[in-house]
């Protein structure tokens, strides 16, 4: 018990540490991710693809500070949900990052890729690509047909 209440605290720790716009950006990501995973509770896949992707432009127009670095998005997204275990699944921080990519006006592409492992078994992968890189998700070992 002490333990966690320990890692409690020194998580507040870092996040107080970090400049304001990083905090911002932090809690940002965290509503982002919370309601992605809230809204897969209640919708389809494709119509939360249709209301984030009619959200990010709508959020654009609300932005009132210049651009967060790609790098700087990445980290925002990776930190968050590391935080939170129920978010962090390669589908929840692909849209999630995906959307703030396109609020901050850059070009991403959430790629979904399924394969069957050595056990043959399925498996589904996510993750998002910008300008032909892969930004988040790149996994190595999973060789998947992307779906269009």
């Amino acid at each position: 018990m002490k333990g966690l209440l320990r890692s409690k605290v020194n998580r507040l720790r870092k996040f107080i540490y970090l400049s304001f716009s990083e905090q911002c950006l932090v809690t940002e990501t965290f509503i982002f991710l919370f309601f992605i995973r809230s809204g897969f509770w209640f919708f389809r896949f494709e119509f939360l693809r249709k209301f984030l992707s009619g959200l990010s432009p709508k959020a654009a127009l609300l932005q009132k500070e210049g651009k967060f670095s790609k790098k700087k998005l990445i980290w925002a997204v990776e930190v968050t949900a590391r935080f939170f275990p129920f978010l962090d699944t390669c589908l929840i921080k692909a849209m999630c990052l995906e959307l703030l990519f396109k609020k901050q006006g850059y070009p991403a592409l959430l790629c979904i890729g399924v394969a069957k492992n050595p056990n043959k078994k399925f498996e589904a992968h996510a993750w998002v690509e910008s300008e032909g890189a892969i930004l988040m998700g790149g996994d190595p070992v999973f060789q998947a047909s992307q779906l269009t």
